[in-house]
């Protein structure tokens, strides 16, 4: 992706999106069957998960697991950051709203 990406860039030109797009997307439970398949990452150039990152990955799916939990029992506002409370943030307001957008 990267080297296409380059390939086709015109420098002249500002980037306003990128889109990317994947296939064949399997279930994470397959992976103990079918263990040659590797997650890639898309901010690194190489894919190197030894025990602590195996560790850590694990730790980090079950953190955002139990917000997804929480958020879905008690609401979009029930975890959220605390630049959220800072004058001018949108994101409580938003939540409340259908959309992000007043209906």
């Amino acid at each position: 992706m990267v080297e296409l990406y380059n390939k086709t860039l015109n420098k002249n030109l500002l980037v306003r999106r990128i889109t990317l797009v994947v296939n064949h997307v399997i279930d994470e439970k397959q992976l103990l069957i079918k263990p040659s398949v590797n997650q890639l990452d898309l901010f690194s150039t190489e894919e190197v998960l030894d025990d602590s990152n195996k560790i850590e990955l694990e730790r980090e799916k079950k953190r955002q697991q139990a917000i997804i939990d929480i958020k879905k029992r008690y609401g979009k506002n029930s975890i959220f950051k605390a630049v959220d409370l800072e004058d001018g943030a949108t994101t409580l307001s938003r939540n409340q709203q259908i959309g992000g957008h007043k209906a």
